[in-house]
């Protein structure tokens, strides 16, 4: 008869993405995006939103000016987004049971890294309140 043996792996390092992983910030990428339309009268909806990932910052502002008719110019809309977003990026926390695996894997020696597209304004904003996840 044969056994089957279950083979455990350490975990030797960890690497993190940040938005939307560790940090709450898709809901406020969202939230920013969604007021400054709602001006306007129009929705921010998913599928507009999954047309826009993965563009180029530019890209995606010239996108939704177009898809949606509002009245502002990509350079308007991005530079307004930008403004509340860096209001609104400290009060990002992070997600249900990330504090608990951080420190899991701290108290178990595992190095851990965080990879993120953010430009270092941003992440510094981010990440201003949640200092024990990043040190």
């Amino acid at each position: 008869s044969s056994s089957s043996v279950t083979q455990q792996r350490r975990i030797t390092h960890c690497l993190f993405d940040m938005d939307g992983l560790l940090l709450d910030t898709e809901r406020l990428y969202t939230v920013v995006t969604a007021n400054i339309v709602a001006r306007y009268g129009k929705t921010y909806d998913w599928s507009l939103k999954v047309r826009m990932m993965g563009l180029r910052e530019r890209d995606a502002a010239e996108l939704l000016v177009k898809e949606l008719g509002i009245p502002m110019t990509a350079e308007e809309y991005l530079e307004e987004r930008n403004r509340e977003q860096n209001r609104l990026f400290p009060s990002a926390r992070p997600l249900p049971g990330v504090e608990r695996l951080v420190h899991h894997l701290k108290k178990h020696g595992v190095p851990i890294a965080v990879a993120t597209s953010s430009h270092r304004g941003a992440y510094e904003l981010k990440t201003s309140e949640n200092r024990p996840l990043h040190a």
